[in-house]
């Protein structure tokens, strides 16, 4: 089965975990040009990255199969 990832939640995992590239991938325990090929849409992750990939940026192994980055919540305008 050929799953399609949207790349922009890989970037977006990583980048709202606080994690620069190099970090990452060390954290996963690949080359950072792996890395940056996913984030990029030019490779497809391994079912062991993915799930390294999720406890390196602390995410359930189902957020990378979104559609597309949550969006920030804004915040509440009636709070006074």
């Amino acid at each position: 089965m050929d799953t399609a990832f949207n790349p922009d939640v890989f970037r977006w995992a990583r980048e709202s975990a606080g994690l620069a590239l190099e970090e990452a991938a060390r954290a996963i325990g690949i080359v950072s040009a792996s890395l940056l090929a996913m984030e990029r849409g030019e490779k497809a992750p391994s079912r062991t990255t993915l799930s390294k990939m999720a406890k390196a940026y602390h995410r359930s192994l189902l957020t990378f199969y979104l559609p597309a980055p949550p969006r920030p919540l804004e915040h509440d305008r009636t709070a006074g």
